[in-house]
């Protein structure tokens, strides 16, 4: 019902359907968003773990002989379906968790994020990986990218073995295009950002399929991706007709202000820290001050601040507060306001603090 309702049979996709393509015989579905990638000693790498049946069927698989331990696991994007089970099956097999490095936090302080379908178990990441490295695993290369597409917290990986090269995509491309139906994922437009990157990414990696997590192997094609890439800078000039900002991510970013962390637990009577997050999406510096907007009975320490921002950047102001000693309810709201190059944007953006008994 679900990808009935967002992907129906009857919608057109971007461009004509290419000609099926077929796995390669070391890449195997698991279950779900779950893609093994077998090594000839049977060990797996596998991508995403967010249903209980991977679990069940990594442990069927192994208890036949056909697949060896469980040695590494991929995360493509913190949404629950595919990040769930990944504690589960570091657990049960000993497996190491990999991220590009874009992904590091929210993965091991989810609470700390304010985005939809986020999984708020931490997972302890083993081993980041920085944007274009490369690792050797078994008889494959495996090279990690910020592949910001369906969010701006996702990554890409590619994986090389006897010259035939395997994009893993997550979300970020469907059967039938794109996925960047919701804002709140923070899907940016422009330059070496979002899909435009995602889009040149692999015009410059050149894969030989994609693998989607929910569609499995899939067609590529740099006449495609081209055409892609012109698709959304026309949309881009549309969306600069919408929008009275000098850069369309200021209109369809719903957190380029927000609060960090988004949730936190403190005893009552406790000074709690709070930074404000301003992502200046603009080619030109901004001058921004922020304030706290304390619930009655809280102290401001340093409930004020102001900084410039450069451009293209994320500025961070820390904000200090002390708790009431009887906070009378268990879950306090602060907002956040904020003033940038001396237009009020009000109370943009809020934390939530849950007392601890």
């Amino acid at each position: 019902i679900y990808f009935e309702g967002i992907y129906p049979k009857e919608k057109q996709p971007m461009f004509p359907q290419l000609p099926p393509v077929s796995y390669p015989r070391w890449i195997r579905d698991i279950a779900s968003t779950t893609k093994a990638i077998v090594a000839d000693d049977k060990s797996v790498f596998i991508s995403d773990c967010g249903h209980p049946k991977a679990i069940e069927e990594l442990a069927r698989l192994q208890a036949a002989g056909e697949i060896g331990g469980v040695e590494g696991i991929w995360i493509t994007h913190y949404h629950d379906d595919h990040t769930e089970f990944v504690n589960v099956a570091k657990r049960r097999f000993g497996a190491r968790v990999y991220v590009q490095r874009e992904m590091l936090d929210i993965i091991e302080n989810p609470t700390a994020y304010q985005m939809p379908c986020l999984f708020p178990e931490s997972i302890r990441v083993d081993h980041p990986m920085e944007d274009g490295e490369t690792l050797e695993w078994k008889s494959f290369k495996l090279t990690a990218y910020h592949f910001p597409g369906q969010t701006l917290y996702h990554d890409g990986l590619l994986v090389e073995k006897d010259g035939f090269k395997v994009f893993f995509t997550g979300d970020s491309f469907a059967n039938w295009g794109v996925d960047d139906y919701c804002s709140q994922n923070r899907c940016f437009m422009g330059r070496e950002v979002g899909y435009e990157k995602c889009f040149n990414i692999l015009l410059q990696a050149k894969p030989d399929i994609l693998v989607a997590a929910h569609w499995g192997p899939l067609p590529v094609s740099s006449e495609y991706l081209k055409k892609s890439l012109a698709q959304f800078q026309e949309r881009e000039k549309l969306y600069q007709k919408l929008f009275p900002h000098d850069d369309v991510n200021f209109g369809t970013d719903p957190c380029w202000i927000r609060a960090y962390p988004y949730r936190q637990q403190i005893l009552p009577g406790a000074s709690t820290e709070i930074e404000a997050r301003i992502m200046n999406h603009s080619p030109k510096p901004k001058r921004v001050r922020v304030a706290l907007n304390l619930p009655q009975g809280w102290q401001a320490n340093q409930n004020k601040g102001d900084t410039e921002i450069p451009p293209r950047t994320e500025g961070r102001i820390r904000l200090l507060a002390k708790a009431p000693g009887a906070p009378g309810r268990r879950r306090h709201v602060i907002g956040v306001s904020a003033v940038v190059d001396d237009r009020p944007f009000a109370e943009f953006a809020e934390a939530v603090v849950d007392f601890l008994s």
